[in-house]
């Protein structure tokens, strides 16, 4: 998990030509570094609601972190479809998979799949 990374192994794990950990990641970290920062100061303005939001919100974003390390997909567009106000994008999954162990929550044609079934 990235939360028990020291700080120097997150920065080498996130400057890795891997696909995960990955902008979710280092976006929710920030935002947990910049929730921790508003806490601290809500504690010297002895604003203890405040702080407790922070400290809940740092929680929160360090979670989402976590899990978005939890799986990957490498994919490819095939095909790019304009359709009147949107685009509709047909792509190639061309690796993947999961990381430690983990399962990640993936849908996929009206249904939730696990990415750990071969099948």
């Amino acid at each position: 998990m990235l939360s028990e990374l020291r700080v120097a192994e997150l920065l080498e794990a996130l400057g890795a030509r891997t696909p995960a950990p990955a902008s979710g990641a280092a976006c929710a970290l920030t935002g947990a570094v910049a929730a921790a920062l508003a806490e601290m100061s809500a504690r010297y303005a002895e604003d203890d609601e405040a702080a407790a939001r922070g400290a809940a919100l740092v929680s929160r974003l360090v979670q989402l972190a976590d899990e978005d390390s939890a799986a990957y997909a490498v994919c490819v567009t095939r095909q790019a479809i304009e359709a009147g106000d949107h685009w509709v994008f047909v792509g190639e999954v061309r690796d993947g998979a999961v990381v430690d162990g983990r399962l990640p929550l993936v849908y996929h044609r009206r249904a939730f799949i696990d990415l750990t079934d071969p099948g």
